[in-house]
């Protein structure tokens, strides 16, 4: 091979290395999220509501490009060995935050099913989510949020139907709140949480 041909070879070799090493820093900077299934406060019995919930969590916060979801297995192995159970349910954000760090995740997803109510018309599901910032061990966001659907015979796609809804807005809050860099900010458009 010419010598000129060797060059121009080379060349392209230390450009294409050097667009990927610069790519590198991008990609560790995205923020890494785990999602918990929600804990059922209500005294009704919604069958796997919870372990839907997570499945939900992660359906729904996959499809941002700029986040990292931890795989749901490990989530809940972890809080198995930490806590003997697949539910975290701590009002105190510093608790949570310190399970984050466990992880090695900068944000953990969390809540209750506050309120459960059916009728022959509908089923009303209210959710308080709270979404802890592991570094500030802090909320970014928590907030009540409620949904309705019209009552059918299988509860079971209902609740899933509700949960559907009701994440897809709290999905949307978290990825306006990281946008807006203010905490105190989106904390204040919220509900009251319920059960504190």
């Amino acid at each position: 091979m010419p010598i000129p041909i060797i060059r121009r070879h080379l060349a392209w070799t230390t450009v294409l290395a050097v667009c990927c090493l610069a790519a590198l820093p991008l990609a560790a900077q995205q923020p890494r999220v785990a999602a918990v299934e929600l804990h059922n406060q209500t005294d009704i019995f919604l069958p796997r509501v919870g372990s839907y919930s997570e499945e939900a969590l992660v359906a729904h916060f996959s499809r941002f490009s700029d986040l990292q979801i931890l795989d749901r297995t490990i989530v809940s192995d972890r809080l198995l060995q930490r806590y003997d159970r697949v539910v975290l349910f701590p009002s105190d954000p510093q608790l949570t935050a310190d399970f984050g760090r466990d992880l090695g995740v900068d944000y953990v997803i969390t809540g209750n099913i506050v309120d459960y109510e059916t009728d022959t018309a509908a089923h009303r599901m209210m959710v308080e989510f709270r979404i802890i910032d592991v570094a500030h061990q802090d909320y970014i966001l928590r907030k009540v949020y409620d949904g309705e659907v019209a009552a059918a015979p299988s509860e079971h796609k209902k609740h899933r139907e509700i949960l559907d809804q009701i994440i897809e807005h709290m999905a949307l809050d978290f990825e306006d709140g990281l946008g807006r860099g203010s905490d105190q900010e989106h904390l204040e458009q919220g509900s009251e949480p319920a059960g504190f």
